[in-house]
């Protein structure tokens, strides 16, 4: 038994012998039953293809789906010609080829990093160096009670800020000296005189705005005193009825909305009694008369129709069309004045008006049982009356047509001339 890397596809060769430990040659793959086990699970069937190589030994290629799986691979291959061939092998993830070639890589990788130490310029060596250079810059942070320094800034309250004399910490540009002293100073923050961005006096602004607020409440005193609500809610009170019961010849003021519909009696070019034209002047109440009379004047004429005017139009198309198949005049167009009353006048139909196609329509239909055209019949009558007969004394009669070319009337008769049978070729 030996190792096989897992997933790995690799040929793998065996010998077929006989019971006497011979070799035996000549199988073909087919005549092989495979079947596989892995990792101890029970045997199935495996699809491989067995090559003959020579002198009993043969070759199957392992695909990756076969060594899939870490542990016992056994494969049994058996064969009427052959003793059974057992093959066994253990699949591992890897094998000492991959952990040599691991090992290898390692030693690479530790010889770069010792090449990285040894560089004191832009390797690991130069990270060194620095690291160096920082201690030594922090190193009286590293002495100093750091977090003892941290926690007594975290112990100053803001009381202790505010409550001390700033007269006493007039040093040049400090806070102290910005603030003041309330008593002495005109130009800190006590006596100073606060401007704008324009440099005006804010508290003089301040006043004057002051005074203008003043004027706004006097202005608006009335509308502070007026129940401006409840003026407000009375306006939503009025009712549309209310503006529509209001007698419109009352309120005729030159320009108001009763002026403009007027007095329902007197006027006559207000709403009440005006003509309404359209966009030609026309009177509109005169045209819809004319519309109502025209409307009553078709109705009769159209009869009474059916609960759909339009499926009434598309029947009479229908019968329409039936109509030109019936008489056979589908696509005829008529020319204008075709017809008239001297059309059918004596001569109006002779050999030139008549066209050759009309007379083939003619002498073209069957006739009779349907058997024969007009055309045919013809053809036979004129050989019945003037074409030769042959045959007379005998019991086939034989008639040629009028230009001896062909028989038309091949008829069988018997002793005193009676026909029993009588072939027609017009």
């Amino acid at each position: 038994m030996y190792p096989i890397k897992q997933s790995t596809a690799e040929t793998i060769t065996f010998f077929a012998h006989d019971a006497n430990g011979d070799a035996v040659t000549g199988l073909t793959d087919g005549s092989f039953t495979k079947r596989i086990s892995k990792n101890g699970a029970a045997f199935g069937a495996m699809t491989v293809t067995i090559t003959e190589m020579e002198n009993g030994w043969y070759s199957i290629p392992l695909s990756t789906s076969h060594s899939d799986t870490t542990g016992l691979l056994t494969v049994v291959f058996t064969n009427a010609g052959a003793k059974q061939v057992n093959l066994q092998w253990r699949v591992e993830a890897n094998l000492t080829d991959d952990v040599a070639s691991l090992v290898t890589t390692v030693d690479t990788v530790v010889d770069g990093i010792q090449t990285d130490l040894d560089n004191g310029t832009d390797g690991l060596g130069a990270i060194k160096a620095e690291t160096a250079l920082i201690v030594a810059d922090t190193n009286e942070l590293q002495t100093d009670d750091v977090p003892g320094l941290i926690a007594a800034l975290n112990n100053i309250a803001a009381g202790d800020v505010w409550a001390v004399d700033a007269t006493t910490q007039q040093t040049q540009g400090t806070f102290g000296q910005a603030i003041g002293d309330p008593a002495l100073d005109t130009t800190t923050i006590y006596q100073a005189v606060a401007t704008d961005a324009a440099g005006d006096n804010v508290s003089v602004d301040i006043a004057a705005v002051k005074a203008e607020t003043a004027l706004i409440v006097a202005d608006t005193n009335e509308l502070q005193t007026d129940d401006v609500p409840g003026l407000i809610g009375a306006l939503n009170d009025i009712a549309a009825g209310d503006i529509w019961a209001v007698d419109a010849t009352t309120q005729q003021t030159q320009g108001t909305f009763g002026q403009a519909i007027g007095d329902p009696v007197a006027d006559t070019t207000t709403i009440y009694q005006a003509v309404a034209t359209d966009a030609s002047g026309d009177n509109v109440g005169v045209d819809t008369t004319a519309i109502l009379a025209d409307t009553a004047d078709m109705q009769p004429k159209l009869g009474v129709p059916a609960a759909d005017i339009a499926a009434d139009i598309a029947a009479v198309k229908v019968d329409t069309a039936a109509t030109l198949v019936d008489t056979g005049t589908t696509g005829v167009v008529i020319a204008a004045g075709g017809i008239s009353s001297t059309t059918f006048a004596a001569g109006a139909i002779d050999a030139a008006a008549t066209s050759a196609d009309f007379i083939d329509e003619i002498l073209d239909e069957a006739i009779g049982d349907g058997t024969l055209t007009m055309r045919e019949t013809l053809r036979v009558l004129i050989a019945g009356m003037a074409g030769k007969l042959s045959g007379a004394a005998t019991t086939t009669i034989t008639i040629r047509n009028d230009a001896d070319t062909a028989n038309v009337i091949v008829a069988t008769v018997d002793a005193s001339g009676n026909r029993s049978a009588v072939t027609v070729t017009p």
